[in-house]
């Protein structure tokens, strides 16, 4: 059919470049609109009329279209042949790549003046194109300059050249916009001579732009503003952390300035991810990496997630706490139930809870306006991810909803007025400066703790669920781990839950054991104390084991819920608590390993985490000696917690003498252990100074020698 079609166009021409030079020919133009005129602008998907006039009754032959070299940003279309043009006129296309695209016209038997064809010109793209009428030898007879505009696209001017193509402002650069709406016919050529400067070398001659083949520094401009480029420097990708040294021009990333290196290019704190994905479940873990991917890309530079594997399960496999991996954010692929109608279960939304996200896929039509299903979106997983690090779908002031539908945090996900669920309602990606701050922070926070955990100074459990009768006491996961804070120890814990009811008797919180003695508390474990919340209420109970529980005072221990949070505009669902126990409200408890168990509770079943033997953490960095308060200093609240302690026998946090276990009784080689480094505040301290010249310290008792020897402490 191509074949055809060309051999034909070329008979065609032929024809028109062969007509008998006797015959008089017709005097014929464009008009646009009905008006004689040289050019028109339009919007993208206006139209305009294009029409064929003729003065006369002569007969012609023509071809009205676009050159070979012409983009005709839009579609040029034959409307209509008049009565005027005569009996038998014809109109035929021609479209080929490599030459014109157009119409040949023809007028048939006994023409009359007036219109003779009607074309429709429908405008596409942005741009600027000329429409010509050319004669059967393609002389051009009429010509309309079409300029096609839209919102910000407007004439990109070379000022040093007179150069000029119709763009939009950020596609201009290093080029002179000239505003929106703007076209060529305002972009005009300098006429005075300027600096001609070859960046590269600094080397210049005064030229005319034309003559220039190099850069060309504007009319009037000297060979003084023509400099050498700067010293390369370091090109960082701070998405990633990838860097090389390069000049800036060369530079698609953030180029750092010249003589800069490497070093100076930071990657973005990772954070490792382990996929999850159950057969049929309807999502796959190719889908489940790009969304990762496309995380990244809204997060950068404030964070990276890396995927370190992916788990694949038998169809219909159910979520199982036991199978994520500790110090990583687990990703699950899972199908739910349908959620009920009047919103109150929201198993059918995907969710994040700790640090775990469930991804629920959707069905057949994502944004069905009667609401019959819901819809996972590109940006659903890094909505998702940002809950884990503290973000909300609250304003800045933690009480509004959020607003904007751009706004990445923003719900996607609603129940209409029928109480079914509906999707895509939130559109864009974006996060405000508050938001990336808060980001930020709960990264750090998160790799505290993950750091913690690797450390040895952290641990954490995954727990089966299930294996009481009460969801909302169902333990699933717990996390405990050290922090030298401001001259103190903090000990965060976390305890989680299916949910937790907030209406409903329980307890939720854990048994501490603190120094390392199973003989000073409850027995069997030797637990000394006991944390927990009343979720009912928001009571904090705190107790020290002496013989039998004893309530203390919880003042200065900070607690907060964790939370399900989906993405949907449902609020987000008690599962848990976390705690901040400063360690010198454990007085005279707490040697250099503490060590837990998760518990939660109601009037009927008690659940642990782990369920045989307990998690244990070191103190980081660890405790001198002496420092009994652990406030980092040695004054007299040390001296008053081993006065409690003086000669008691057995296991003692006084007893330091000998390091690392003592020997079982806290005597006067306990209190010389404390007087060595009395009243030194330089926070956690080894050594002791001793000013220049000679002294003699006291030297420890019964070493093997009595009497004369033994000298004093000082």
């Amino acid at each position: 059919m191509t074949t055809f079609r060309t051999f034909r166009a070329f008979c065609l021409l032929a024809v028109l470049l062969f007509v008998p030079a006797g015959i008089s020919k017709a005097a014929i133009y464009l008009t646009v609109n009905g008006a004689d005129r040289d050019s028109v602008e339009l919007l993208p998907s206006e139209v305009c009329i294009i029409e064929i006039v003729s003065t006369d009754s002569m007969p012609y032959d023509a071809f009205v279209g676009f050159d070979e070299w012409a983009n005709p940003l839009g579609a040029f279309v034959h409307n209509e042949t008049r009565p005027e043009a005569g009996k038998g006129a014809w109109v035929e296309l021609i479209n080929e790549p490599w030459w014109y695209y157009g119409y040949f016209v023809w007028p048939g038997l006994d023409p009359s003046p007036g219109v003779h064809f009607v074309f429709l010109y429908h405008a596409e793209e942005p741009g600027a194109v000329m429409l010509g009428l050319w004669d059967g030898v393609l002389n051009l007879l009429d010509s309309v300059s079409i300029i096609v505009t839209a919102p910000g696209f407007g004439a990109c001017c070379d000022e040093m050249t007179g150069d000029c193509y119709m763009s939009e402002e950020w596609d201009c650069w290093p080029n002179n916009w000239l505003g929106s709406g703007s076209d060529c016919s305002m972009c005009q050529p300098p006429q005075e001579p300027g600096a001609c400067c070859v960046q590269r070398t600094g080397y210049c001659y005064m030229s005319y732009p034309s003559d220039c083949p190099y850069t060309w520094l504007g009319p009037g401009s000297d060979c003084s503003i023509c400099q050498p480029p700067p010293q390369p420097g370091a090109c960082c990708d701070k998405c990633t952390g990838n860097c090389h040294i390069s000049e800036i021009w060369d530079c698609i990333y953030d180029w750092l300035g010249p003589g800069t290196d490497c070093s100076l290019c930071e990657a973005p704190p990772q954070i490792k991810v382990e996929i999850h994905t159950v057969k049929g479940s309807g999502i796959t873990e190719k889908q489940i990496r790009e969304w990762v991917d496309k995380a990244n890309q809204i997060d950068c530079p404030d964070l990276r997630f890396v995927v370190d594997s992916n788990h694949v399960y038998e169809p219909n496999t159910p979520y199982d706490p036991n199978k994520n991996e500790e110090c990583k954010i687990n990703i699950w692929g899972l199908r739910k139930c349908v959620v009920t109608a009047d919103g109150t279960d929201s198993d059918y939304v995907s969710g994040t809870k700790g640090k775990v996200v469930e991804l629920i896929p959707g069905k057949t039509d994502p944004c069905d306006p009667n609401g019959l299903n819901v819809y996972i979106k590109d940006s659903t997983l890094a909505h998702e991810l940002n809950h884990i690090f503290g973000l909300t779908h609250k304003d800045s002031n933690g009480i509004e909803d959020l607003k904007d539908p751009d706004n990445k945090m923003y719900p996607d996900n609603d129940w209409n007025k029928n109480g079914k669920l509906r999707s895509c309602h939130r559109k864009g990606t974006k996060l405000e400066p508050w938001q990336r701050k808060i980001l930020k922070e709960g990264v750090g926070k998160f790799l505290k703790a993950k750091d913690a955990v690797v450390g040895g100074y952290g641990d954490e459990t995954y727990d089966a669920v299930g294996d009481v009768g009460f969801e909302y006491i169902d333990l699933d996961w717990m996390q405990g781990w050290i922090e030298w804070m401001q001259n103190t120890y903090l000990l965060h814990l976390t305890a989680q839950a299916k949910m937790l009811s907030l209406e409903t008797y329980s307890e939720i919180g854990f048994y501490i054991e603190s120094d390392n003695c199973q003989s000073t508390g409850q027995p069997p474990e030797g637990f000394d104390y006991y944390l927990a919340l009343q979720p009912a209420d928001g009571q904090i109970i705190f107790m020290i084991y002496e013989t039998q529980w004893m309530p203390l005072d919880p003042a200065g221990i900070v607690y907060e819920y964790t939370y399900i949070d989906k993405d949907a505009n449902v609020p987000p669902i008690p599962a848990g608590v976390r705690f901040e126990l400063p360690l010198p409200l454990l007085r005279g408890r707490v040697r250099d390993v503490i060590s837990y168990k998760g518990v939660a509770l109601n009037n009927v079943e008690t659940d642990m985490s782990p369920n045989t033997g307990l998690l244990s953490i070191k103190l980081h960095p660890e405790p001198v000696p002496g420092d009994l308060s652990l406030d980092g200093k040695f004054d007299n609240n040390d001296l008053q917690i081993l006065t409690e302690n003086w000669l008691k026998t057995g296991c003692s946090v006084a007893d330091i003498y000998p390091a690392p276990d003592g020997d079982n009784i806290v005597n006067f080689k306990d209190l010389a252990i404390l007087a060595l480094r009395w009243l030194y505040e330089p926070g956690i301290v080894d050594v002791v100074s001793i000013p220049s010249g000679e002294s003699e310290m006291g030297d420890f008792f019964e070493e093997g020698y009595v009497g004369y020897d033994e000298l004093p402490v000082h």
